[in-house]
């Protein structure tokens, strides 16, 4: 999976990184996984977040928006799940935002990726 995101601040040194994220660590919860001001994650020169979960079926979660004004993407890599009243299966993803948070309900074993993003650039 490839994933491009517009910079915050252009013309700046790139950067490269990498690292590694057990799997215990997004078992059953959302692990952070790229991120501007979280330590935990890789950092990124944009008010995004990634955010990365293993969940069990029946499970549910609420997605915390991190910054007004921000979006998100919501990519099921694998499983079946319901976002915002809509169902999404295997590689369906969905768009939310003008909230502060949502809820997730996981009606099969999920892995999703969660993409938030400024809506406004």
């Amino acid at each position: 999976m490839q994933i491009w995101v517009f910079p915050k601040i252009r013309n700046i040194a790139p950067r490269y990184a990498q690292k590694s994220f057990s799997p215990e660590s997004y078992q059953n919860r959302l692990q952070v996984i790229v991120a501007p001001d979280k330590p935990d994650a890789l950092w990124i020169n944009q008010d995004a977040y990634f955010w990365l979960g293993n969940f069990e079926k029946g499970k549910t979660t609420t997605y915390q928006i991190q910054k007004q004004g921000n979006g998100v993407y919501a990519f099921v890599i694998e499983g079946k799940t319901q976002i915002a009243q809509e169902a999404l299966n295997k590689r369906d993803a969905l768009g939310v935002w003008e909230t502060d948070n949502f809820e997730i309900e996981f009606q099969e074993n999920t892995q999703i990726l969660l993409i938030e993003v400024p809506m406004q650039i």
